[in-house]
């Protein structure tokens, strides 16, 4: 994992994922500005609480990271509700999807609530960083389908962005740290985001991967977590 920050390139990549967190702070509190009704108050304040918890543990790790210690991303383990990790992470992008009139598309299948053993806020960051990635490459006016779907083993959520597509000869490398399409050049960002997800997702158990499309067709991001099947005690990993 140290790896995801070599030399040269660790400043940009830790620009980029503050300002994650700090852009949803700031949308968020223009919204109170504009917006006095209480329910627009507490869910301002919400999304503005999880941002700011965000930016903690993120710190943390750049802590941990710099010394060079191991895997730099702890967990702490509890059941954790997927409705709720998505409707979270979907308020911290909200704000910039509809500066670009992108329409975001949650579609949870098959009722319940599924519930898995994970990290929340670091399950509610593989999010984030999916629907960012599909908010960037998304032209506005575009449109985000957030599915969730589950069998008896697995819950499933599946990010479809409205994109360019992702071509054949970059595929093999998008989940590499740093890595950038050569055929988009109008996107910022590190390129760090896919490859913490994939990690992120991986150190719960689950995976993460791609469809992807073909160019001018969108992306397709898979996330799979694995259900529980009894209850756990929170602990750290």
């Amino acid at each position: 994992m140290n790896d995801l920050l070599p030399e040269g390139a660790a400043m940009p990549a830790v620009l980029h994922e503050l300002r994650t967190w700090t852009n949803a702070v700031s949308m968020w509190t223009r919204i109170l500005k504009r917006h006095r009704s209480a329910g627009d108050v507490d869910r301002a304040l919400r999304a503005i609480e999880r941002s700011a918890a965000a930016m903690e543990r993120f710190i943390a790790d750049l802590g941990i990271l710099s010394r060079g210690a191991g895997t730099p991303f702890g967990l702490y383990l509890e059941n954790v509700n997927l409705l709720t990790v998505v409707d979270d992470a979907l308020d911290v992008v909200r704000p910039k999807a509809d500066l670009k009139e992108i329409s975001l598309l949650w579609m949870p299948q098959g009722g319940g609530a599924p519930v898995v053993c994970g990290d929340r806020l670091r399950m509610q960051q593989i999010i984030c960083n999916l629907l960012m990635n599909a908010v960037q490459f998304s032209p506005p006016g575009g449109r985000i389908a957030i599915t969730l779907t589950t069998n008896k083993e697995y819950a499933r959520i599946a990010i479809e962005d409205s994109g360019p597509g992702i071509s054949r000869a970059f595929l093999p490398s998008i989940f590499e740290p740093f890595a950038q399409d050569p055929r988009v050049h109008h996107v910022d960002g590190s390129g760090l985001g896919l490859a913490i997800a994939k990690t992120l997702a991986e150190l719960q158990q689950g995976r993460l991967d791609v469809d992807p499309g073909g160019e001018g067709r969108g992306a397709v991001f898979h996330v799979q977590l694995p259900l529980v099947r009894h209850q756990a005690s929170a602990a750290y990993a």
